[in-house]
């Protein structure tokens, strides 16, 4: 038993090496990314020091009739454990992100900043068997930005939330504090309680649940 989990554990760990060296890691990734998110993704390069990984950036474009118009994320670190690796398993701990800024509709997607320094190569959806399963255990988010509509008079947005995702099965539970409200027909911004599902922002199947002080 210990002979054949030695032997899986260094075949895997040669199949990340071959990713790293050839920078195939990168567009796995995005390519895994975009079945996930229904939408072409890509990474700026990786760059991994010790369990850490991280990039400059991701960016993620969708297509009708997907409701989720653009992604944009910088500054991405994780922290991995191999702990696993032996069952072919790549445990992110935590995964964290400066900012966060999604768009659903075109009038909204004109609210978002240039938050990732440049632009890398979009991978498409391709569904491509893999030697390892990914397991992310904690999504951290200092500031998330979403907007909404399609036309300038509909376009609405939440600001300045602090985001956490977790797991939940084939979901993603999202959970966020602070933060303001503004709907363009409102004319109004207000700090709010607000506790809803996000069904846009699903993963498979994602239930958000934003609170705000």
């Amino acid at each position: 038993m210990f002979l054949f989990a030695a032997i899986d554990y260094f075949a895997v760990t040669r199949t990340i090496d071959h990713f790293l060296k050839e920078g195939a890691l990168d567009r796995a990734i995005g390519k895994k990314t975009a079945v996930i998110l229904h939408a072409d993704t890509g990474y700026l390069p990786l760059f991994w020091r010790g369990l850490s990984v991280r990039s400059d950036g991701l960016l993620v474009r969708g297509k009708s009739p997907r409701p989720l118009t653009e992604l944009r994320a910088p500054n991405l670190r994780a922290y991995c454990s191999l702990t696993d690796l032996w069952q072919r398993k790549w445990t992110i701990n935590r995964l964290q992100a400066d900012a966060l800024e999604v768009a659903f509709g075109a009038a909204a997607a004109r609210q978002l900043t240039n938050i990732v320094p440049s632009e890398p190569e979009l991978q498409p959806q391709v569904d491509q068997p893999s030697p390892l399963k990914l397991v992310i255990r904690e999504t951290l988010v200092r500031q998330t930005n979403i907007f909404w509509g399609e036309t300038p008079q509909t376009v609405g947005e939440l600001r300045k939330v602090e985001s956490k995702y977790y797991p939940n099965g084939q979901a993603l539970d999202a959970i966020g504090t602070g933060g303001t409200f503004r709907q363009t027909e409102c004319n109004r911004i207000a700090a709010l309680t607000h506790h809803r599902q996000f069904e846009h922002l699903k993963l498979s199947e994602l239930r958000g649940a934003l609170q705000m002080d």
